[in-house]
């Protein structure tokens, strides 16, 4: 059956038939709210449950007991916060702790999941604003909240309905924390990581301060060895025997933004942004041994046991990290944005199509909407970790310039599979197109600055913006 045009290259992944990739998906699909930014397991009073905040919709409680039908118990949303939006959690028994930033700490019981009930509020009076209450940690009766430049609080949650706070100490950005002993580990930014001594709580004295591969977003710890999620440049990897002297053991620098870890006793599983990445590691250090790009954004992640709690922007996905039975299909990319291609021309873009799993992998057919992405396909089969490279030609002639493909193949948990195509955006400039002229306020200074002005020299503009 011919469906257009479409090339495909045979080759052999010599990486591939070292191993599969090792994760299963075992459910998929959205949990009623969206945007979803962080997953917190905790047990409680006989139930499983994840802690799922949402830019919309609010915070979800969810029984994650059994891992392939994943039911939300109840939903939180936070009263006079944008959008009811918290962004990160911890709990104790039937308390639970959620981040909002500016909108300070809920505290909030979670008794009765089907109805969680606000029984207080943290905020900090002493600034006017952007008191950016980041993160919180829990350990026994202390609560440790990450306020980016303004440091972390320690607070006694002996009574959560009053938690009091010990002690603010100062760092350079902190993201994120956890206490082992008597010790607290500080994700700090650009600064690394900071471990401070916490045995006397009111009185913290930072002990060791850690230089990491990039900028430090999230930490967790097994056994002896603390792991940090660093950003663009990956996943760092300390011995922590001697908290006061941590040792650097490796570096894995993943594919994509590496904003979460979490870790058992013998894998850490990385959110990438563009995939979940699962890194093995021994006293030698880290290695690749377990990736799934579902075409999600993968934002936060959490782990128990080998089953993978992912958060990916529109819906959960949960994975089971083990050997894959049967084919098991993957792709280099889930979305190809082809440049500006005037009429009578095209232009050819690439991704790799991947077998990772120890069976044939069948490819029963493809669907695609607009002609104008030309593909050629006769039925293909690839052999186990194999791949192949796949061409697509976009040649403009007025048909819609975006479209999904549709793949169906006999891989035992993904049989459908989409990819997304777009060529010529029509409703404004896209890369490729002459950049327009236009004048901005010089900052620091007087007077406007053109674009124009700066005919002929090499020019970067950076936006910058943030949940």
């Amino acid at each position: 059956m011919k469906l257009n045009r479409l090339t495909l290259f045979f080759l052999i992944n010599i990486s591939g038939m070292l191993f599969g990739k090792n994760l299963s998906i075992l459910s998929s699909g959205s949990i009623n709210n969206i945007e979803l930014l962080d997953v917190y397991l905790h047990e409680y009073n006989g139930h499983s449950i994840a802690i799922i905040p949402g830019g919309l919709g609010g915070t979800n409680f969810v029984d994650v007991s059994d891992p392939t039908d994943l039911q939300v118990f109840g939903s939180y949303t936070a009263q006079y916060c944008d959008f009811g939006r918290l962004y990160a959690w911890s709990a104790k028994m039937n308390v639970a702790y959620g981040a909002g930033r500016d909108c300070g700490i809920h505290v909030v019981d979670i008794s009765n999941l089907e109805q969680p009930v606000l029984i207080n509020t943290i905020q900090d009076n002493t600034y006017e604003d952007n008191v950016r209450y980041e993160h919180t940690s829990v350990r026994n009766n202390l609560m440790f909240a990450a306020r980016h430049q303004f440091g972390i609080e320690i607070f006694n949650i002996d009574n959560p309905e009053e938690p009091q706070r010990i002690v603010s100490y100062p760092t350079d950005n902190a993201w994120a924390t956890i206490a082992i002993g008597p010790y607290l580990y500080v994700a700090d930014g650009a600064f690394g990581i900071k471990v401070l001594e916490i045995s006397i709580p009111i009185l913290p004295s930072v002990v060791a301060e850690i230089s990491t591969s990039g900028t430090a977003k999230d930490v967790d710890i097994f056994g002896n060895y603390l792991f940090v999620a660093v950003g663009a440049a990956g996943v760092d990897m300390f011995d922590i025997t001697n908290p006061e002297n941590p040792v650097f053991v490796d570096n894995y620098n993943t594919t994509g933004y590496a904003s979460r870890v979490s870790v058992n006793e013998s894998i850490v599983a990385v959110s990438d942004w563009d995939d979940v990445e699962v890194l093995s590691f021994s006293v030698d250090g880290l290695e690749l041994t377990g990736y799934k790009n579902t075409g999600g954004r993968v934002m936060a992640l959490a782990m128990s046991g080998n089953t993978i709690f992912s958060a990916e922007w529109m819906e959960m996905t949960v994975f089971e990290y083990g050997p894959v039975q049967g084919p098991d299909i993957d792709f280099s990319k889930r979305k190809i944005e082809f440049p500006r291609v005037n009429q009578g021309n095209n232009h050819s873009e690439f991704f790799l199509l991947e077998n990772n799993g120890p069976s044939q992998l069948n490819i029963n057919g493809i669907n695609i909407n607009s002609s104008d992405f030309l593909i050629n396909y006769d039925n293909v089969v690839l052999p186990a970790y194999t791949s192949q490279q796949v061409e697509v030609i976009y040649t403009p002639q007025g048909n819609p310039w975006s479209t999904y493909v549709e793949f169906f193949t006999n891989d035992l948990d993904e049989s459908y599979n989409q990819l997304w195509f777009t060529g010529n955006y029509p409703y404004g400039p896209m890369p490729g197109d002459p950049a327009p002229d236009f004048t901005l306020p010089i900052v620091n200074g007087s007077g406007d600055l053109s674009l124009s002005d700066l005919s002929g020299d090499p020019v970067v503009i950076a936006f910058f913006t943030a949940w």
